[in-house]
């Protein structure tokens, strides 16, 4: 089948230490049959106490349904060489960008495959929004996480896939135990380390129920 669409996420951080932000992008579909890639379009780096600075992207996780209908999570070494996957029936796919000691730009990419477009196709529809995580303690940012859900994915994917973006946060950092989160309809929104919460604007609660780490 052909290529009918394209969508992509701009995927960007700056830090002095080791992902001062955690950044990533999660496009929620219905069932789709894509190919995913990400791509480092520029960056920045330094040095420092002798230690090289680094920029990473990767494919962090997917999600599909198997030809019987049974849902199935795809695991993915954490290797910053899966940075192009096929998917087929693919539910949500996740994309990951690591900076220490820089700064980066990063291009999340889905292409569609379907079958040819109809006269009244009007195009995938994704709706395109930001969550932040931040401490409520401090209130300072600690986590974006940006999507495009497809107008047809199932309502409760998308709770599910924040829920599963955030166990991968906690994996990545354990201090990360006072976490709350927003969301923001500026899917562009651009966070450097040391912004806090209330340097935000035009940010809501969440519609599904926010995580809270007992």
């Amino acid at each position: 089948m052909p290529i009918t669409d394209i969508e992509s996420i701009w995927l960007y951080t700056k830090a002095a230490d080791l992902n001062e932000i955690k950044n990533y992008a999660s496009y929620v579909f219905n069932f789709r049959d894509v190919h995913a890639t990400t791509s480092i379009s520029t960056m920045t780096i330094g040095a420092m106490n002798s230690r090289m600075g680094f920029v990473g992207t990767a494919i962090k996780e997917y999600a599909y349904n198997d030809a019987t209908g049974n849902f199935h999570l795809g695991n993915l070494p954490p290797d910053y060489a899966n940075n192009s996957i096929r998917v087929d029936r693919c539910a949500f796919i996740t994309f990951a960008l690591n900076v220490a000691y820089g700064e980066a730009w990063a291009l999340a990419n889905v292409y569609y495959f379907t079958k040819p477009k109809p006269k009244s196709w009007k195009g995938i529809g994704n709706t395109k929004f930001s969550i932040i995580g931040y401490d409520r303690l401090s209130g300072d940012i600690k986590a974006q996480m940006k999507f495009a859900v497809d107008r047809k994915a199932p309502r409760d994917l998308v709770s599910k896939v924040f829920d599963r973006n955030v166990e991968l946060l906690l994996q990545e950092d354990k201090e990360l135990t006072n976490l709350d989160f927003v969301r923001s309809d500026q899917s562009d929104l651009l966070l450097v380390p040391g912004q806090k919460i209330r340097d935000l604007k035009n940010i809501k609660t969440l519609s599904f129920k926010s995580f809270r780490k007992k």
